[in-house]
């Protein structure tokens, strides 16, 4: 990273919480990369799947209560990888306003 980019984080989000922003930016980065490789695509798709199979049984009203509890987990771990990639992408677009890369 150009000095110059340091200085501008400084300046926005000081001493302090330029570390903690940078550090959030480098976990969100490394898990957006990952669910992007062969394997984090076929996780995503294998979930996403079992998701949409368990609630066609809800709809049919043939679930198991162990099927509507699977459902809650995986909308949980989905919501959870959703809401760590959406994270990245606002403070990625956050680091390039404020060092206008």
């Amino acid at each position: 990273m150009h000095e110059e980019n340091i200085d501008k984080l400084l300046r926005k989000f000081g001493e302090k919480n330029t570390p903690i922003f940078l550090k959030a930016l480098a976990r969100g980065k490394h898990f957006a990369q990952a669910i992007e490789t062969p394997i984090g695509k076929e996780l995503l798709s294998d979930a996403t799947g079992r998701l949409e199979s368990l609630t066609s049984k809800v709809i049919q009203e043939i679930s198991t209560p162990e099927e509507r509890a699977e459902i809650r987990a995986l909308k949980t771990i989905i919501g959870a990888w959703s809401d760590i990639i959406m994270k990245y992408q606002g403070d990625m677009q956050e680091f390039k306003k404020t060092t206008g890369e």
